[in-house]
């Protein structure tokens, strides 16, 4: 879900002042913050609703249904 710049920060594994800056910088700043809110809700309303979600599930048990119908023919 993160993705930067425009809907979240990446910070080096294990750097503490780094996570300090970036979390002090979104702090400072409730524009940019409303910003990466929005988003981030972008990529989940487009990515992740339950309709999409549900979607993606069913082309990928027709694509397994239809490797097990090769598979038997074979």
């Amino acid at each position: 879900l993160v993705r930067p710049p425009a809907a979240g920060l990446c910070v080096p594994p294990r750097d503490a002042e780094a996570l300090a800056g970036a979390l002090a910088a979104l702090l400072r700043d409730d524009e940019r913050r409303a910003a990466m809110g929005r988003a981030g809700r972008a990529i989940v309303e487009a990515e992740y609703s339950s309709t999409t979600y549900c979607d993606r599930h069913l082309r990928l048990y027709e694509e397994l249904a239809a490797q097990g119908a090769r598979a038997e023919t074979r």
